[in-house]
């Protein structure tokens, strides 16, 4: 069975919480963020939020209102949080 239109919402909702509290990041630290992610009411690891470099940058270029790519480098890609200038 497909998971339908609710598909990545925990990976979203942590990485738009990354985003707020970093505004400016590489990739490979908002991927650390994610896989260790806690439950706010557990304090287990979250289940649904582990992610892998490919997925998460595809994620990131699938939110064109909430992040943009500044640069490419060799340490990787850095993306900037635009979510809350728009509002």
């Amino acid at each position: 069975m497909m998971a339908g239109q609710i598909k990545h919402t925990h990976r979203k909702r942590a990485m738009i919480e990354y985003g707020k509290k970093e505004r400016e990041f590489y990739l490979r630290e908002c991927l650390y963020f994610m896989n260790k992610y806690r439950n706010k009411e557990t304090g287990k690891i979250h289940r649904q939020t582990q992610s892998t470099p490919v997925q998460l940058n595809n994620l990131l270029r699938g939110m064109v209102n909430d992040f943009r790519l500044i640069k490419k480098d060799r340490n990787g890609t850095y993306w900037r949080y635009i979510g809350d200038e728009e509002e």
